[in-house]
């Protein structure tokens, strides 16, 4: 086994990294499996992580839900009401 850099760092083949995993209580070798998900999760890269497929912006839900809105026929008139309400603008 050789310390890396001086760090303390045991390098290990998997055969030794297998055998020692393979030695441990069961409850050691659960934590090493948590500790492992964890780190593959944390480390995961955008390119493994399946992107949701795209769908064209006229398709989503909000898309004309104020089509219908009668205030919204003449919204400069309908702005203007409140504004001349609470700031006295008069035209």
């Amino acid at each position: 086994m050789n310390s890396e850099a001086g760090l303390g760092i045991t390098a290990m083949t998997q055969q030794q990294l297998a055998e020692k995993y393979a030695s441990l209580p069961v409850e050691a070798q659960r934590r090493i499996d948590d500790f492992v998900a964890t780190l593959s999760q944390k480390y995961q890269t955008s390119s493994n992580i399946q992107q949701p497929a795209k769908s064209p912006i006229e398709d989503e839900a909000f898309v004309g839900m104020w089509r219908d809105a009668p205030h919204l026929e003449n919204s400069t008139g309908w702005v203007r009401g409140p504004r001349k309400t609470h700031w006295g603008r008069k035209r």
